[in-house]
């Protein structure tokens, strides 16, 4: 049976809401967030090794999103250093599990914690505001279609040949 929504329609009432522009246009996933953290190894203690880690959980967690056919409206970065103390930052953005979208975001992050004084310990990514694919509004300029495919084959061949075997460079 139908439910009603509380604008007085029948299931699907927001996307009459959406037509008028009001909120409740996306239903969000039933998980709340996805990411990776890692605590690195002593000789990837330093910025540039930081920052590689932390593109491979991005590839890594943007496959998943494509797996779980999901959608990231936002990117949360962290660094955690060996004295205590961490650095991090958030970008919110359209709704994607497009890597090459998703690497321009996080190198801005980067970019904006600035020239680390202290040496890293560990590194995470965390995606959220995850809607549905099938829940989402398709985009106008959307990724063009080769790039949809080379997510899809990257995703394949890592699938095959073990995590890692091929992912994006910055």
């Amino acid at each position: 049976g139908g439910g009603r929504d509380g604008g007085g329609g029948v299931e699907g009432g927001g996307r009459g809401r959406a037509l008028v522009g009001q909120a409740g246009a996306r239903r969000p996933s039933g998980r709340r967030w996805l990411g990776h953290a890692n605590v690195l190894s002593p000789e990837q203690r330093n910025p540039a090794e930081a920052y590689a880690v932390l593109c491979r959980m991005l590839h890594k967690a943007a496959m998943r999103l494509r797996k779980m056919n999901l959608l990231t409206g936002s990117l949360h970065i962290f660094v955690k250093f060996v004295r205590g103390g961490r650095n991090t930052d958030e970008a919110r953005f359209l709704e994607t599990d497009d890597t090459f979208e998703l690497n321009r975001v996080i190198a801005m992050l980067w970019q904006r914690l600035g020239r680390m004084r202290r040496i890293p310990l560990a590194v995470g990514v965390t995606f959220g505001g995850l809607i549905e694919k099938m829940n989402s509004t398709p985009r106008l300029l959307g990724p063009p279609q080769q790039r949809r495919e080379l997510n899809r084959l990257v995703d394949q061949l890592n699938i095959r040949y073990g995590k890692d075997a091929v992912y994006f460079g910055s």
